[in-house]
């Protein structure tokens, strides 16, 4: 069964699936005392969201044209964090 198309909600193209997650090299660990990072977006109200960790990946959506990547975050605190679910 085909899902149908996800089309793009900055220049309306249709997009791709994909995985995202953060990667890195070995030397890169080694030249940075293996230090990491997080994806994290600030949301309006100025708290910061950590939608990605270091080797988890997520799913998400790619725009070949504008090149505008949706992702689902992994996450489930994200909708309380933001208002959108009550305990």
């Amino acid at each position: 069964m085909q899902k149908d198309p996800v089309y793009c909600p900055i220049c309306g193209d249709l997009t791709v699936q994909v995985v995202a997650e953060l990667n890195r090299k070995w030397w890169n660990a080694l030249l940075t005392a293996f230090g990491s990072s997080c994806l994290e977006v600030k949301t309006p109200e100025g708290g910061w969201l950590t939608f990605m960790k270091p080797s988890r990946g997520t799913s998400g959506l790619y725009c070949t044209k504008c090149g505008a990547l949706t992702l689902a975050p992994s996450i489930g605190r994200h909708r309380e964090q933001l208002g959108l679910d009550k305990n």
